[in-house]
Parts: structure tokens; C-alpha cells; sequence
């Protein structure tokens, strides 16, 4: 597979998907991976081992207690105001976690959807939309490539 991120176009009421190949290595700090700004932000964080407020990361945790996670928070726009919807995985739920992966974002209008290696990982179901003209934004992708081993601009 070749390291680049593509992106279906972007209508804020049927959805989108953006397929991307990535090398997850091991981290300390926290830090985005791919941005479009007020609409996207994919970033690999270290979730508290003892934190299940948000999310049941801890469920998957590291040999080492540590709980990285790969998440993918996506701006919608109800009518009460922006708000972001994120999906995520704990890394130590994957079977090989660092090495390379293909990640999938879909949002189908209904659903915001991460997978892993063809495997759905998390779902949530939408209380919202995109901004109006979010296809746009599509070129101003950033891609952190030293930390997930995709080219800079590669969307």
C-alpha cells in the first residue's frame, strides 16, 4: 500500500469518507496527525488508565498500563451550536498496534465511523452536520508526516 490519504468529496448531508495509511509508532506526546480546520482533527493522545468518563479507553490498555489512542473528532453544527463527535480507539485494542494501518473516516449523514484494517472500531451516531462547504476545506489538510509516515499535503 502506498502512504497517502485520499478523500471522497465532501456534502455535508450525505457524508464523506477519507481513507488514510498510516505507521503508528510509540509516543509520548500528545499531538494532531491530520487536520482541516473547523472540520477535522485526528490525533494520538494518552488517555488516563483510570479515566472512563468520555470513552472506555482503559478497556484497551498497553502491557504497560498506558493507554495511547488514536481519535478522530469531527465539528458538527446542531442548532444549539458547534460541537465536536469523537471516535477513537485504544491502541492496545489492536492486534499490532504500531506498524502500518489503514484508517477509514466515514460520516454517512447518519453515523460518524472510524475503522482500522477493514474492522469497525467506534461509532456514534450524528446530532448534527458538517459546516456548509466543508468539501472546500479539504485542501487545507495538514498531515503531521513524522508522525504518522504519510507525505506532508498528501490529501
Amino acid at each position: 500500500m502506498n502512504e497517502t490519504a485520499t478523500a471522497d468529496s465532501i456534502d455535508a448531508e450525505s457524508g464523506f469518507t477519507i481513507v488514510c495509511d498510516i505507521t503508528l509508532a510509540d509516543f509520548d506526546t500528545d499531538a494532531e496527525i491530520m487536520g482541516i480546520p473547523g472540520v477535522l482533527s485526528v490525533c494520538l493522545r494518552q488517555h488516563n488508565p483510570h479515566d472512563i468518563a468520555k470513552q472506555n479507553y482503559p478497556a484497551g490498555p498497553m502491557p504497560d498500563g498506558r493507554v495511547p489512542v488514536l481519535e478522530a473528532a469531527l465539528t458538527l453544527y446542531p442548532p444549539e451550536g458547534a460541537r465536536d463527535m469523537t471516535v477513537g480507539v485504544p491502541l492496545g485494542l489492536l492486534p499490532e498496534p504500531w506498524g502500518k494501518h489503514r484508517m477509514v473516516l466515514q460520516f454517512t449523514g447518519v453515523a460518524w465511523e472510524m475503522y482500522i484494517d477493514s474492522r469497525l472500531v467506534d461509532r456514534d451516531y450524528a446530532f448534527g452536520y458538517p459546516r456548509p462547504g466543508a468539501g472546500a476545506a479539504l485542501p487545507s489538510c495538514q498531515v503531521n508526516s513524522g508522525l504518522t509516515g504519510l507525505p506532508a499535503a498528501s490529501i
